[in-house]
């Protein structure tokens, strides 16, 4: 019988990660370790150098004619599409405005589909009306040419977690 036991740990400062591999052989108990590197798909490293608080900084990562799509039934006055990265600047402090300067953004996993897009999971948290809210996110990112051209921000609006 065979078990594998993977620990594996990402190098922020490279695109790459290290992972140490245990197999326990049983009935001996035998470990074998293996150390394995993997490259970090360039869409995800690309995103992974965003800073959303310093766009200014991040402006290097876009297309000129970059696009930011946002629907929200619950924050239906920012509904829009976004043009460029002062768009963008525009969108976040429309939505520091709206959330009393709440609003925070937890990343929890981007996933590269192909070349051209990759899909990232957030928690939004923000206080809205009085109410404090934590949902869950993605946004769809479209990488052409080495640089973000599009991305559209999806909220899960109607399992949200609120606390009044």
């Amino acid at each position: 019988m065979k078990h594998d036991n993977r620990h594996c740990i990402q190098i922020r400062e490279k695109t790459e990660y290290k992972c140490l591999i245990k197999t326990c052989l049983q009935p001996n108990f035998i470990y074998k370790e293996t150390t394995m590197t993997a490259t970090i798909h360039p869409s995800v490293s690309l995103i992974q150098q965003l800073d959303p608080a310093n766009l200014a900084a991040s402006s290097h990562l876009f297309s000129d004619d970059f696009v930011w799509h946002f629907f929200n039934p619950k924050l239906a006055e920012m509904h829009g599409d976004y043009v460029g990265v002062e768009g963008l600047k525009t969108f976040f402090e429309k939505l520091q405005l709206q959330t009393g300067n709440t609003f925070q953004v937890e990343p929890i996993s981007l996933i590269p589909i192909g070349d051209e897009l990759a899909i990232a999971h957030v928690k939004d948290r923000m206080t809205l009306n009085g109410n404090t809210i934590e949902l869950d996110a993605v946004v769809i990112w479209r990488i052409v040419n080495g640089l973000i051209a599009e991305a559209w921000d999806i909220p899960s609006v109607y399992s949200d977690r609120t606390a009044s």
